[in-house]
């Protein structure tokens, strides 16, 4: 059976408290020794840019065949210039495009990515 492995910041380890859920840090995790059995790991820590231990534990957890959530490659595609880039032009579009409904605030639309569980 799978375990389930919560990487979080060390300022929020001792807070949390999850039935099922080993809650670790992102230096805890990569100096764990791995265990044979593959574990699902949620990294919700802040240290997630290219180079920092959040994004390597994502990387060591890939590498020693678990399953994680968030990807780094997906995290790594949020923070492109490019992407960045897009989102700011739609933007931009959207607002001149609504300016003709005076509306005064500005419209922020959200979009989420994903599959609905049942």
């Amino acid at each position: 059976m799978k375990k389930n492995v919560l990487i979080v910041d060390v300022k929020y380890k001792q807070k949390l408290q999850i039935s099922n859920c080993e809650i670790k840090s992102p230096l805890e995790f990569v100096l764990e020794v791995p265990e044979k059995v593959p574990a699902k790991v949620f990294n919700i820590s802040s240290d997630m840019g290219y180079q920092e231990i959040g994004y390597y534990a994502s990387l060591l957890a890939i590498a020693r065949n678990n399953k994680v959530l968030p990807e780094p490659k997906i995290l790594q595609n949020l923070k492109d210039r490019h992407t960045q880039y897009i989102n700011d032009e739609i933007d931009e579009l959207m607002q001149s495009k609504l300016k003709k409904y005076k509306i005064r605030k500005k419209f922020e639309l959200k979009c989420l990515h994903g599959q609905k569980s049942d």
